[in-house]
């Protein structure tokens, strides 16, 4: 993977078995502006075991952990410091401490889906350095101009359920716009909402109607707070709503059923025929 932004690291401060983990502050390891000048490959590491029932052999497979080397052009030795828990001399070199003890992070990053040049936000919740100090490039004065480092990468089980990471695409909830977030929070690995829209027509002439008020009812019921672009963020359920448009025939109370199908298609369109008043 290359040419990513917004690379940070986030020691985990505390975690358990059964809830997310909280996070410290940021630490960046490159200095100036990051584009197009650092590489990361992720190599998982699977467990594979095999079960014989009734004359049949069944194979499964399971991610055990991940391993992963980062490399980085430009970077800053404070942030790099903070990531290896190491101190410096005044030359800039890290002194060895066999016995460190290793952090643990969370790694944050932006690039862009191939199919779809979108941005996409990934996280990768527990990593920590397999090497004990990052090996350097240097360019022909002797300059550090490159650093390698080694990572580790464990899965980390939420309610009992094994996650790598996770990742939100451009447009969802819990998206950076820019800059660094001041902290990782949490964001399922898979959607948990439909984007739904209306798309109001002349029941006569079939032509699309603008400008119509449409109110977005839940159970309970309360209103459904309505996103900048006119869109409806909305998790599996029955909800009702009112349309209305000058000219027109109002609507009120009528149903609306999002389901799991709408959810993993990530987006609903729903129809309205309004009738012109006669």
């Amino acid at each position: 993977m290359n040419g990513f932004t917004k690379l940070g690291f986030f020691p985990i401060t505390t975690e358990n078995s059964d809830a997310m983990p909280t996070y410290g502050s940021l630490a960046k390891i490159y200095s100036g502006t990051l584009t197009n000048n650092i590489k990361l490959e992720v190599t998982p590491n699977n467990q594979t075991s095999t079960r014989k029932a009734d004359n049949i052999v069944e194979e499964t497979e399971k991610m055990q952990n991940y391993s992963a080397n980062l490399e980085v052009y430009g970077f800053d030795t404070t942030g790099l410091e903070n990531i290896l828990g190491y101190t410096k001399d005044a030359n800039d070199n890290f002194i060895i401490e066999p016995n460190k003890t290793k952090t643990a992070f969370c790694v944050f990053f932006e690039t862009i889906e191939a199919n779809t040049g979108k941005k996409v936000q990934m996280y990768y919740y527990k990593v920590t350095l397999a090497s004990i100090l990052p090996s350097a490039q240097t360019d022909e004065k002797g300059d550090p101009v490159s650093t390698t480092l080694s990572l580790k990468g464990t899965i980390l089980k939420v309610g009992g359920v094994d996650t790598v990471g996770a990742w939100v695409n451009e447009g969802e909830i819990g998206f950076v716009s820019s800059g660094m977030p001041s902290s990782v929070y949490t964001k399922a690995s898979t959607p948990t909402f439909s984007v739904v829209t209306f798309a109001p027509k002349d029941s006569a002439t079939e032509e699309a109607i603008t400008g119509a008020t449409i109110v977005v009812y839940n159970a309970t019921p309360e209103v459904v707070e309505v996103e900048t672009d006119g869109s409806y963020r909305l998790v599996p359920a029955t909800y009702t709503y009112d349309i209305s448009k000058e000219g027109y025939v109002s609507q009120t109370a009528v149903s609306l059923s999002v389901t799991s199908g709408d959810v993993t298609t990530g987006t609903k369109t729903v129809a309205v025929e309004l009738v012109a008043n006669s």
